[in-house]
């Protein structure tokens, strides 16, 4: 359930926890024969349930601890809590082993609750560009903006509530080789 996930008590212990999450979810997907890993390039797990992502009013939306926070976890992070911190940890194994899982985002199914409508493509296309190699380009401990809400990486991916985020920043596009 939910709370085992985000137990709501340390951070190293939801980080474990979301590690655990993306593990337990390809696992099923790898025991499924119609899922191939060989023909995808990424890997995005959608969770039951409303994201943790936006920190709007307590009177405006009834905070539920449990709520799980949008995430693109990489490699390093799946060695430090799911592979013991062990250098020879390659990913979450799939296909009998010959292909392992070394990058993905988890997202919610929903941003929205009580009536407030919060699209999840912005969240969706913020992570993703982690997935590609973005940083963050916004103060990521207390949500303060850095460059701004033009760049995907800043605080854009909440524009026109999540529906429309903008396009990675100059920066960014410069970084990726896209120039």
């Amino acid at each position: 359930n939910i709370e085992y996930y985000n137990p709501n008590s340390t951070e190293e212990e939801l980080d474990t926890r979301l590690s655990e999450l993306l593990q337990s979810s390809i696992e099923l997907a790898d025991n499924d024969p119609a899922v191939d890993f060989s023909l995808y390039n990424a890997i995005i797990v959608f969770h039951a349930g409303v994201g943790s992502d936006f920190a709007l009013e307590e009177a405006v939306l009834d905070p539920t601890p449990h709520d799980l926070p949008s995430v693109f976890l990489d490699i390093a992070h799946l060695r430090r809590t799911i592979g013991n911190n062990a250098p020879e940890y390659e990913g979450i194994p799939v296909e009998g082993g010959s292909i392992h899982i070394q990058k993905a985002v988890i997202l919610p199914e929903t941003e929205s609750k009580r009536g407030v409508e919060i699209g999840l493509f912005g969240m969706t296309a913020h992570q993703f560009g982690h997935y590609l190699g973005l940083p963050s380009l916004f103060n990521t401990v207390i949500g303060r903006p850095a460059i701004g809400k033009w760049g995907l990486m800043g605080v854009g991916f909440s524009n026109f509530s999540g529906v429309i985020p903008p396009e990675p920043s100059a920066w960014g596009k410069v970084f990726l080789g896209w120039e």
